[in-house]
């Protein structure tokens, strides 16, 4: 076992000059993003399985729709503060994560509140369903998100092992959950039940044993929660833009459309998600080095690498996905031409995610507001424009070209600051 630890050690050694990255610590932590992207890509597997079997293409749309309004109406939550407090704990201020809890917590009220005055606004408007599913909403959005502090924790005091291994076990129990409510009811008030209830109880479980496992210090960073609300206040306009899209394919066209939309951009999302796991591994590393010429040019090699791979990657789902929905979603094949177009911006990833990471770390406020907003801006702009004249290929579209347009604006700032030192 040594000799095959000091042989693989070599090998990824050896590839540092093509990657150029550590990718000993990259491996170690990426191991265990893998697994958890593993058992989330299994779970969420076995869910949309669930989903597309056993529920009814209108219910499975409706129930987009309820869990998108909810998206957004988690905004007050304040998103922001996560990835503030994982910074403070990583620089030794852990207290920083009790602000963090106690601020998020008085501001989840609002989340509350915004889905009461959601579920009145159809009680007024005859929709019982609508009314019904909200209410159910605003007892657990003050609370949900909040929990999920949990990661910050681990992610801070860089605990790749328990953060993915706790991650692997809200995905299970929650879509267990799930799955066996589908097996025995399509209730779509029965359905939503299933889902926040137990991903709310299973967050609170997770955080109390972090707490536990992690003795956190009284040490609190004075810039922590202004950085964490700037932040989320960047993050408004993004979660919008990020749901707008499936509200609006709900209203101008319905829910089967939907439920098709929903399923055509499942697999890549998957895909995203586990990119985004792997570049947060690298963000401590990257906060090492300290040298702005080292650090412009270690970025540019490594988004274009990265760029050359994730665009074998979209390549190969591109050629595959007709295969994959043919065996698992046999009632959805309306979404594998709009799945492969969506699949072309995953290309995009390396070169978002790089870039934004080093503005993060820079606590550059300024360039994340552009860059948040502006893109935001863009991807609701088009969304009206192209879901109301195109239907579901303009939302798909607009996915694209808003993450082109992301590209675009990050690679500016980063060549015009490159320019200018």
């Amino acid at each position: 076992m040594t000799k095959i630890k000091l042989k693989l050690v070599k090998y990824l050694r050896w590839s540092e000059k093509y990657f150029k990255t550590d990718m000993v610590y990259l491996t170690k932590g990426s191991f265990w993003v893998s697994i958890g992207h593993i058992a989330s890509t299994l779970s969420g597997l076995a869910l949309s399985l669930a989903f597309a079997n056993l529920l009814p293409s209108a219910t499975y749309g409706t129930y987009k729709y309820i869990l998108s309004i909810a998206g957004i109406l988690t905004i007050p939550t304040l998103s922001g503060l996560d990835g503030a407090v994982s910074q403070a704990i990583m620089k030794g201020y852990d207290g920083s994560f009790w602000e963090a809890y106690k601020t998020k917590m008085r501001w989840g009220i609002l989340a509350g509140i915004g889905s009461l005055f959601v579920a009145i606004y159809y009680f007024l408007a005859g929709d019982q369903t609508l009314f019904i599913s909200f209410l159910i909403a605003a007892f657990f959005l003050p609370i949900m998100d909040i929990f999920n502090l949990y990661g910050a924790i681990l992610y801070g005091k860089k605990d790749f092992r328990s953060n993915y291994i706790f991650y692997i076990i809200v995905q299970v129990f929650s879509v267990a959950c799930l799955v066996v409510t589908l097996f025995l009811t399509k209730n779509i008030f029965l359905i939503l039940l299933a889902y926040f209830l137990p991903l709310t109880i299973i967050r609170y479980v997770m955080l109390r044993w972090t707490i536990r496992i992690h003795h956190l210090n009284n040490k609190i960073e004075s810039g922590t929660l202004n950085f964490g609300k700037h932040i989320s206040l960047m993050n408004v306009i993004g979660i919008i833009a990020g749901q707008i899209d499936k509200i609006l394919v709900f209203h101008f066209i319905g829910a089967v459309e939907l439920a098709i939309y929903s399923f055509a951009i499942a697999l890549p999302e998957q895909i995203r998600s586990l990119s985004k796991g792997i570049f947060n591994v690298g963000m401590p590393r990257l906060a090492e080095i300290k040298d702005e010429i080292q650090l412009k040019r270690s970025l540019h090699q490594k988004t274009i690498t990265l760029t050359i791979i994730f665009s074998l990657i979209t390549i190969v789902y591109i050629l595959c996905a007709p295969i994959i929905y043919q065996l698992l979603f046999p009632k959805y094949l309306a979404s594998i031409g709009l799945s492969q177009l969506y699949s072309i911006g995953l290309i995009t990833i390396p070169a978002i995610s790089i870039l934004s990471m080093k503005y993060t770390l820079e606590k550059n406020i300024k360039i994340l507001y552009y860059s948040n907003v502006g893109s935001g801006l863009f991807n609701i702009i088009l969304s009206f424009i192209l879901i109301s004249n195109f239907g579901l290929i303009g939302a798909v579209l607009k996915n694209t070209l808003s993450w082109i347009f992301l590209m675009i604006l990050n690679y500016y700032y980063f060549q015009s600051r490159s320019n200018k030192t």
